[in-house]
């Protein structure tokens, strides 16, 4: 299909109806002009063609945000959450975790969806920690422990969070730790709740995991016997709490 605006020859396929019905129905979201920009990145010339509609059409500072998104932050830091959205959407969840990061430290940035600044130090928590293979450029655990200072009236969540992180990285022993530690400092019953139930979920999967190595193996070593008992004795211990 070709269409003719100002001067430009648009050109497009089928894959592309749904990203310009969008641009049709909000023609200023720079989110819908950057998600159909990084959907022509396979065909240079496509998503030049795309850039220049984009410049033409979007009103003031956001044609520089538009012409390098390098940039969003700095001069259209009002549309950061929108940013996010996109880079997460895409999988550019590096990205997405420092510009989210500087929304939350940015005491001057409030957020257009009316979110408070705890509420956005969760969604940054909860980001960096399920997909620790893919933040690189932040310290979690750093981030994650300044959350804990921070709001001190509602910590389970981020314990919680800190855990995780460890938990998906390999790190059990560590993760436990962190359970550990916070299941024995937590002063509120909705904290405790929250940690308590996390961390039974996560010894009940390591205990799961173990029964079916175990079941699987035609001779168990004493050490694997000694090993069931021991994870067995210690999720019926974290239970014997409530």
């Amino acid at each position: 299909m070709v269409q003719q605006s100002e001067h430009i020859e648009i050109k497009f396929g089928d894959d592309d109806l749904p990203y310009e019905e969008e641009i049709l129905r909000n023609p200023y979201s720079v989110k819908h002009w950057l998600r159909y920009v990084e959907h022509k990145k396979v065909a240079p010339k496509g998503v030049n063609i795309v850039y220049e509609r984009a410049l033409r059409q979007m009103p003031g500072s956001y044609k520089v945000c538009l012409s390098s998104t390098s940039r969003y932050w700095k001069l259209c830091p009002e549309n950061a959450e929108e940013y996010v959205d996109f880079l997460t959407e895409i999988g550019r969840l590096d990205e997405a975790a420092q510009v989210l990061a500087k929304i939350v430290n940015d005491e001057n940035v409030a957020s257009q969806k009316g979110k408070s600044k705890h509420q956005l130090w969760n969604e940054l928590c909860e980001l960096i920690s399920k997909n620790p293979d893919m933040i690189r450029s932040l310290n979690v655990d750093a981030i994650i422990r300044g959350g804990l200072r921070r709001y001190t009236d509602q910590l389970g969540h981020l314990w919680n969070s800190l855990a995780n992180y460890y938990g998906r990285s390999g790190l059990f022993e560590r993760a436990r730790d962190i359970y550990e530690k916070a299941i024995q400092t937590v002063t509120t019953v909705r904290d405790f709740t929250q940690v308590f139930y996390s961390y039974a979920q996560f010894e009940e999967l390591s205990l799961s995991k173990k029964m079916k190595e175990v079941a699987n193996q035609a001779n168990p070593t004493e050490d694997d016997d000694t090993d069931l008992e021991m994870r067995l004795s210690r999720f019926e211990n974290l239970l014997k709490m409530l």
